[in-house]
């Protein structure tokens, strides 16, 4: 078991199983392209031999990481994944014990019969179970989190999904009252029209384009994304209706595609980098602790591990994440060591290293003013009492009948260890 744990927490177990993931979609693919030009045909034996064999890999591969893990395996950061992963290695056994079963092994009932059906399970004479493409090909998602930049690509795409929302309720708000318009406008210009008007081409394209008010919504969406080419119906306007409603159009045009789709384009990127930035935070934290748990069996960090690991490259994505050469490590270790105890434990390294990543925050800034403005007041309350101790030693010296010479030069040196004093507290400031 312990060789088993090796293998599945290395770094490689999971680019090789992605590896072998990526493999079966494209195996899936061959298969979904073979039977769509051979409809009559049954499929060749090696589709069926390489599906056994994914199968039987993946089969193996939660196993022993149901083995390794233990419970965890159901409780920890991903056990939704793991879930996932389950049903579909599930379903993928079914279908394989669907495909070799004797026929009637199965219960042919309608119950039975619907269930599978709301899992996307066909059946085929009855009995034997289609395959299970889609659930199977839904794992390359799984990929996905081994790579940074697709991961941060689809998590900033989910993340828009809101202001993608937003964006379709503020462009229909606004072409709906735009379509009234037009829908009005143009049904007054067709009333208008004799009966010879009415059979022309032009109130045909007039009526096909703009001949109820969901039609001309439909025919203003088609210009804004580009289903049809706006000039038609722009042209269309200023020949059959009047060339103030053409302009109008083409007003619409440009505000739409040149004014609203440059704001929620920049809306649109503020949201994909924010989530950008939380992805980044998560994809570090996620790193650092696992380093944690993996080099700290005690629940605490030396200097001294920390600079071994950030010596044999460990380290290497951490560093780069804060923006720090290597070289620097031991001065990091020092701003992460809050508490100047020689060891960090997880929350202090965590906190400490997310806090180094990016630039400063506004609270960062304030409390850096604050702490900046703490120190000059001590440092003027200790000038003040120097200042004190300076005229008292006057006046005593003065009165003590010492040589003036003499009590120059104490009064001298005792204003140099003071000020040198004041300087060093300064610049320790």
């Amino acid at each position: 078991q312990f060789y088993l744990a090796s293998v599945v927490k290395h770094s490689s177990f999971d680019y090789f199983v992605s590896l072998f993931v990526i493999l079966n979609a494209a195996l899936i693919g061959c298969e979904t392209d073979w039977k769509a030009m051979h409809i009559d045909a049954e499929n060749p034996p090696i589709f069926f031999a390489l599906d056994g064999a994914c199968g039987l890999f993946f089969t193996f591969e939660l196993s022993i990481r149901m083995l390794v893990h233990g419970s965890k395996f159901w409780t920890s950061h991903d056990h939704a994944w793991n879930m996932f992963d389950t049903i579909v290695v599930g379903l993928q056994i079914l279908d394989g014990l669907a495909g070799v079963l004797p026929e009637g092994f199965l219960p042919n009932n309608p119950g039975f019969v619907h269930g599978l059906r709301l899992i996307r399970l066909d059946l085929k004479d009855g009995y034997g179970l289609e395959k299970t493409t889609t659930a199977r090909i839904v794992r390359l998602a799984r990929v996905l989190h081994l790579l940074v930049e697709l991961r941060t690509m689809l998590l900033s795409i989910i993340g828009s999904l809101r202001s993608l929302f937003w964006a379709l309720v503020l462009y229909f708000m606004f072409i709906f009252v735009i379509s009234v318009y037009f829908t009005q406008t143009i049904t007054l210009e067709r009333e208008n029209m004799n009966a010879d008007d009415r059979r022309s081409e032009g109130f045909e394209r007039l009526e096909t384009y703009f001949g109820s008010l969901w039609v001309t919504i439909f025919s203003l969406w088609s210009c804004i994304l580009g289903g049809m080419d706006w000039a038609v119906l722009a042209t269309l306007l200023v020949q059959e209706v009047s060339l103030s409603t053409g302009i109008v159009f083409i007003f619409f045009v440009a505000f739409c595609m040149m004014a609203m789709a440059n704001v929620i384009t920049g809306i649109f990127v503020e949201t994909a980098m924010v989530h950008a930035e939380q992805d980044a935070d998560t994809h570090v934290a996620k790193k650092v602790s696992d380093m944690f748990k993996q080099f700290s069996p005690n629940d605490a960090m030396t200097e001294e591990s920390f600079l071994r690991l950030a010596n044999s490259m460990k380290l290497d994505e951490l560093f780069k994440a804060i923006n720090v050469d290597k070289s620097d490590a031991a001065t990091v270790f020092t701003l992460i060591d809050a508490d100047n105890s020689g060891s960090l434990d997880m929350n202090e390294l965590l906190d400490g290293w997310l806090r180094l990543r990016g630039s400063a925050k506004s609270i960062d800034l304030a409390v850096l003013m604050r702490e900046t403005e703490s120190t000059n007041n001590v440092l003027n309350v200790m000038q003040h009492q120097l200042d004190v101790m300076y005229s008292s030693m006057c006046s005593k010296t003065e009165d003590s009948g010492i040589p003036t010479t003499k009590r120059d030069s104490l009064i001298k040196a005792s204003s140099f260890h003071g000020k040198a004093l004041l300087k060093r507290l300064e610049r320790a400031g």
